[in-house]
């Protein structure tokens, strides 16, 4: 387009050369105030190429405004045409260095002249890794890629002043953030390591690992954090499963007998300090298990026992609790009940609830 726009100012210029004048000044002025938007939209957005055409856009501006006046007859000396000859030249001279560097720097990749800090972008890159990015003076954080995008957020609310994350931060894991950010600016030395969890658009949390270290400036002061994001959420829920199936009877879902006991030894713990704490307990043995598994079969077995279980569980109030303490053994804590006319009475619905047919 740029080349049929060359040639279309050629072509009037034969015709009429005062029209392709014009023309052409115009065509410079709008190429100039266009390109000088761009470089401020992408350098607002951090793209370091825009910011080295700064200097060339400058002079861009100043050789248009003297062409400008001397033009309009407002610079009319001896020295105005071959200073705006000058500045031409070194107006190409600039943009001519620019383009050389962007070139050289394009064949340090194709040749493989990596610096250090290149050849560490690209592992970050490669893992598929969240680069995560604070820039303490003007406090603003950047990820990329965009991490908001991976929650379901807008793009980019995520990117702006390290405040803005804790809405979205769980409760619990705010102060945390906030307090780790804070001892790291104090003391100007260590790394963040860091889990928490992050609230997607649809209201369920992300779990991330955070591993990040300060940059010190020449003054000794933090300027900047940089460090990567994982997104840990699988890793979170596996542990969360094992923890779970650790301490939980796999069959029933109940707390098995070491959690069981663990909870007991906390109740018996308070009530020697608490009067209003007496723990009742009660074991229930299923009788004559072993003959039902042996004669019905397994299935017949885990049948009556989730049947127990559910019976018992809706028995129960929120403070009680109940575990499958064996193989046919049930254990259950009553700490809803102090008067023991109520505690009896409990036993008999727990014998009433055993002793119903299960079909």
């Amino acid at each position: 387009v740029w080349i049929l726009g060359l040639m279309l100012i050629a072509g009037v210029a034969i015709v009429d050369p005062a029209v392709a004048a014009g023309i052409a000044r115009i065509s410079f002025a709008a190429t100039a105030l266009t390109g000088l938007g761009l470089i401020i939209f992408l350098g607002i957005r951090g793209y370091d190429r825009a910011i080295m055409l700064v200097p060339s856009w400058v002079m861009v501006l100043l050789w248009l405004c003297g062409s400008w006046m001397a033009i309009t007859g407002m610079l009319d000396n001896d020295i105005a045409q071959p200073a705006l000859g000058g500045g031409l030249i070194l107006i190409i001279l600039l943009i001519g260095f620019t383009v050389m560097q962007h070139a050289f720097a394009g064949g340090a990749l194709h040749q493989g002249l990596f610096s250090d800090l290149e050849r560490q972008a690209l592992a970050v890159a490669g893992s598929g890794d969240i680069v995560w990015d604070w820039d303490v003076l003007r406090d603003r954080v950047v990820t990329k890629p965009d991490i908001s995008l991976q929650l379901g957020l807008a793009p980019n609310s995520l990117s702006g002043a390290a405040r803005n994350w804790l809405p979205v931060l769980h409760a619990d894991d705010r102060d945390t953030f906030r307090t780790t950010l804070d001892v790291v600016l104090e003391h100007r030395r260590g790394r963040v390591a860091q889990n928490f969890r992050l609230r997607g658009a649809d209201g369920h949390y992300h779990w991330f690992a955070l591993r990040a270290r300060p940059v010190i400036g020449s003054d000794g002061e933090v300027i900047r954090c940089v460090g990567t994001m994982v997104d840990v959420t699988e890793q979170k829920k596996s542990e969360e499963r094992l923890l779970h199936d650790a301490v939980h009877d796999n069959l029933t879902g109940l707390p098995n007998r070491e959690l069981f006991m663990n909870r007991l030894e906390a109740i018996i713990s308070i009530a020697r300090t608490e009067d209003k704490v007496r723990p009742t307990v009660f074991v229930i043995d299923i009788d004559r298990f072993k003959q039902v598994n042996d004669g019905l079969g397994i299935s017949a077995g885990d049948t009556i026992l989730l049947t127990i279980a559910r019976r018992l569980h809706r028995l129960l109030k929120p403070k009680d609790s109940l575990s499958r303490f064996a193989g046919d053994q049930f254990a259950l804590m009553l700490l809803s009940e102090q008067d023991p006319a109520r505690i009896a009475a409990m036993a008999d619905a727990i014998k009433h609830a055993i002793n119903n047919p299960i079909t």
